[in-house]
């Protein structure tokens, strides 16, 4: 009698041994997969303040050129008013 609960009570023993080394291993796969997820996280967001640099450099460009564009459109305007002007004896301040 006494073996038969000597063996249930080492049988119990090595069900919990084995239940806490799957739970080990299920810890340590969880804990992976979080680690790969946080590294893809931490890339998307790199390439994604890339993109917001590129984006805003090429606003900036895009700002100049609309700048430039309306700087030579005015001049343009103040060229073909000027000789209206002088028609008119008026001077453009």
């Amino acid at each position: 009698m006494r073996s038969k609960i000597g063996s249930k009570i080492l049988g119990l023993a090595i069900a919990l041994a084995l239940v806490g080394e799957l739970s080990n291993v299920l810890n340590f796969l969880t804990i992976r997969n979080m680690y790969n997820a946080s590294l893809t996280i931490s890339e998307d967001t790199v390439t994604s303040i890339r993109n917001l640099e590129n984006l805003r450099s090429n606003l900036d460009q895009l700002q100049k050129k609309l700048l430039l564009h309306c700087i030579v459109t005015d001049q343009e305007t103040l060229k073909l008013l000027i000789p209206l002007t002088h028609l008119d004896n008026h001077t453009l301040v």
